[in-house]
């Protein structure tokens, strides 16, 4: 039930019509099961040490850009329904997908494990002001590089941190 509705965002009405449960009954089990999994599963988001990125980095890393890749970064956003409080609503409103929503900004090694995951914003939050205020800046040394979609107009705060910042298409 709890990955279908993460999965496929299926209403709570379905998902208790097709388990036979009452719509309360789905609403306590989701918000229970995700508790439980982001204690569980948490641990397994960590933060590599450089000499491990730098041992298991791959090839086609190696080639292009040395052993300086240390996180390839975007954002993502889900939908919400829209809140009935008029300032989270405006908050959460996001003009790009046209809907309420939260925005997360992940970050994975070249090696392709998730090493950073941000609480989650308002739709409204630009990239930009999300990175800078998440915590991942706190996380760079000196040379550090960070790879990002075009859209991502972060050289300026990742100078900050004497690390580069790489927009790249990576799709």
């Amino acid at each position: 039930m709890v990955l279908m509705k993460l999965r496929l965002d299926i209403p709570y009405r379905d998902l208790a019509y097709r388990f036979g449960v009452s719509i309360s009954t789905v609403s306590i089990i989701f918000s229970s099961w995700l508790t439980t999994m982001e204690i569980r599963l948490s641990p397994l988001i960590y933060w590599p040490e450089r000499e491990e990125l730098w041992q298991t980095m791959p090839q086609c890393f190696q080639y292009s850009f040395r052993k300086k890749t240390t996180v390839i970064i975007d954002c993502f956003e889900v939908f919400i329904e829209k809140p009935t409080n008029l300032l989270a609503r405006a908050q959460t409103f996001s003009s790009y997908k046209h809907h309420n929503t939260v925005k997360v900004l992940i970050g994975i090694t070249p090696q392709g494990s998730i090493s950073f995951v941000s609480k989650a914003w308002g739709g409204r939050t630009s990239d930009k002001f999300l990175t800078e205020n998440c915590g991942l800046m706190n996380k760079l040394l000196p040379g550090d590089l960070v790879m990002a979609d075009r859209g991502f107009t972060i050289h300026d705060i990742v100078a900050l941190k004497e690390s580069r910042a790489c927009n790249t298409s990576l799709y």
